[in-house]
């Protein structure tokens, strides 16, 4: 959930509620994608705001970080499940993609290769301050 920060402001995400390169129609998966990069430090927002565009998917996969050479300019497209977008984790979920696309992760053809991948986006993600909260059963 998007909340403003402790001045009251919201004017972070707003600014970047406008920049975000969104394929998509859920207005609240904008705004929680807005947020996170409102929240990350600043040269890393500025980053991704240029090389990362996001688009909306459906199943049960959290996100996953698609690496492209050239398409309308930006470097990785992050395919996002709206559901997760309306969770308690969804700004630590967009941060953890983007930690991918910043550390140049591309698809793994091994399990410990994709787990050591995971683990440093999670470290990286960590260093800008979200953590992946408890899930509630």
């Amino acid at each position: 959930m998007i909340t403003p920060d402790a001045n009251g402001s919201t004017a972070a995400w707003d600014w970047y509620f406008d920049k975000v390169k969104y394929d998509g129609t859920n207005e609240y998966a904008r705004a929680s994608i807005a947020a996170t990069l409102g929240q990350l430090p600043e040269e890393v927002a500025a980053w991704a705001v240029e090389a990362i565009g996001f688009t909306s998917v459906g199943g049960e996969i959290w996100g996953h970080t698609l690496s492209l050479s050239a398409y309308q300019g930006l470097q990785y497209v992050i395919a996002l499940d709206e559901s997760i977008l309306q969770d308690s984790n969804a700004t630590y979920v967009v941060a953890h993609e983007i930690a991918h696309a910043r550390l140049g992760h591309a698809a793994m053809a091994n399990i410990s290769a994709a787990m050591a991948d995971e683990a440093e986006a999670d470290r990286l993600a960590a260093s800008w301050g979200f953590e992946r909260k408890a899930q509630q059963q």
